[in-house]
């Protein structure tokens, strides 16, 4: 076995690998996946994703996770919300 490395950013590993969890997938189950499939073709020969509705639901869910939620202390902070969404 030999370890491959590659410099990739940050926001798109994090995005990518929140897919391929999603998908029951690791990077190194992928990238060995890649490598045989180009062994065997001489070429990249297969695509594997997500459609793109289920790639935004994805990305929703990543963002939601990342927000803090908000904690309401007393009647008073409930209304003041809920009176936030009617200005909408």
């Amino acid at each position: 076995m030999t370890r491959i490395q590659a410099n990739v950013n940050k926001d798109v590993v994090d995005r990518v690998n929140y897919i391929l969890k999603s998908v029951g997938q690791t990077p190194t189950s992928v990238i060995n996946s890649l490598y045989h499939a180009i062994d065997n073709t001489g070429a990249i020969p297969f695509k594997m994703g997500l459609t793109l509705e289920q790639r935004n639901s994805l990305e929703i869910q990543r963002l939601a996770l990342k927000q803090k939620p908000q904690v309401i202390k007393n009647a008073k902070e409930f209304e003041e919300i809920w009176q936030d969404e009617d200005e909408d």
